[in-house]
């Protein structure tokens, strides 16, 4: 089985791990690692982000803000502002997202703000009423827990060849899902610049956050798993963790 190749031209930014929700066995570890305000993005990393875009004469095809839930970051409307501008400046044929889960009344606000103030942008509203959500993967059971991975070589999932490369307050990973488990296991290996970002390199970080993550085994949650499951290296990590420790930052 070959390698699965990241999209280098699309990406998801996760611009903070807040959340309205913890549902269970959310692949963010929302609902079992704490948020640390100093793991939001800032503005000045976007506006870093879009310099380093500009000089890298890098092609994006589609950005996506997510998280966590994007609307409740302290900075929202300033984020998606500069996003806006830069696609309608420099890249207007960008395919701009916003990517909420709907469930308060604030929330359904400011999408709406979006809708009125911002057509061009798509705003995917999952419409989440609680914690469980029927069809979840198994975040949180590690394949190198499981036998079957024993001396296993990573090849990454669908994830990274469709929704793209991850962005977040320490850099760039395969997948955005991939940035949140080095926020959790101290994985500070984020590439930190957009002229850097290259196939080979992401690919390397597999092994890493593949085996940790509970998308590559894919195993689903049923109408019964009304809890976060966690296989053991997944268990010592969160009884162990340290939030003060903050990756450096992109």
């Amino acid at each position: 089985m070959n390698k699965f190749i990241p999209n280098i031209y699309r990406l998801e930014i996760d611009i903070t791990y807040l959340c309205t929700l913890k549902c269970f066995n959310c692949n963010r570890g929302i609902s079992v690692a704490p948020h640390n305000r100093e793991h939001n993005m800032t503005v000045d990393q976007i506006q870093k982000f879009i310099e380093q875009s500009l000089e890298a004469k890098h092609p994006w095809e589609r950005i996506k803000l997510i998280g966590g839930e994007p609307t409740i970051h302290p900075q929202f409307d300033e984020i998606l502002e500069l996003l806006h501008s830069y696609k309608i400046e420099h890249n207007i044929n960008l395919d701009l997202r916003v990517t909420s889960n709907g469930t308060t009344k604030y929330t359904q606000q400011k999408l709406d703000e979006i809708n009125q103030s911002y057509p061009d942008v798509i705003v995917e509203n999952s419409g989440k009423v609680d914690n469980f959500i029927p069809g979840f993967a198994l975040s949180h059971v590690a394949p190198c827990d499981m036998y079957a991975y024993k001396n296993h070589n990573y090849k990454g999932c669908w994830i990274p060849e469709e929704c793209g490369i991850g962005l977040n307050f320490s850099g760039f990973y395969p997948c955005s899902i991939g940035g949140s488990i080095a926020r959790i296991f101290d994985l500070d290996f984020a590439i930190k610049n957009v002229k850097d970002i290259n196939i080979e390199i992401l690919m390397g970080m597999y092994n890493s956050l593949c085996s940790l993550c509970g998308m590559y085994h894919n195993i689903k949650v049923d109408d019964e798993n009304i809890e976060t499951i966690m296989s053991p290296t997944w268990q010592k990590r969160i009884d162990s963790i340290d939030n003060r420790y903050i990756l450096s930052k992109f």
